[in-house]
């Protein structure tokens, strides 16, 4: 976030949630709305291109707030495999779920090989 907006701006976000630019659900409008400003910013800062640092000011100081909802890792519609919730989720029956949930949306499944292997084993391949 410093390198590409430097240190005041980085401290105007300290405390406020780090948001993941690839976990990110909408309406056509609304994610129209956060791509134009998105597109704006990599204008902007053309040799520093740092899509999360980017998303990150957008989404705290220019995309509506009423129009943003934060969900967690563990109740939300996705589910992004990282070490701060490794224990919360299992598979069960070629299912991921998350306390007996069925979770619709699952990110980087590939940080993980038990969701990985499931994955792939679900994508068809040529037979030879």
């Amino acid at each position: 976030m410093s390198a590409v907006y430097g240190k005041k701006t980085l401290e105007g976000l300290l405390g406020k949630p780090i948001l993941c630019a690839g976990t990110v659900l909408g309406g056509n409008h609304l994610m129209m709305q956060l791509i134009e400003l998105m597109v704006v910013e990599a204008q902007r800062h053309r040799r520093k291109p740092l899509d999360q640092a980017m998303f990150n000011k957008v989404i705290n100081y220019e995309f509506p707030s009423n129009q943003t909802v934060k969900h967690n890792l563990k109740s939300g519609a996705v589910l992004t495999l990282c070490g701060d919730h490794e224990r919360c989720w299992e598979i069960q029956d070629d299912k991921v779920m998350v306390d007996d949930r069925l979770v619709p949306v699952i990110h980087m499944y590939d940080r993980d090989s038990r969701t990985k292997e499931l994955f792939l084993s679900k994508i068809p391949s040529l037979q030879k």
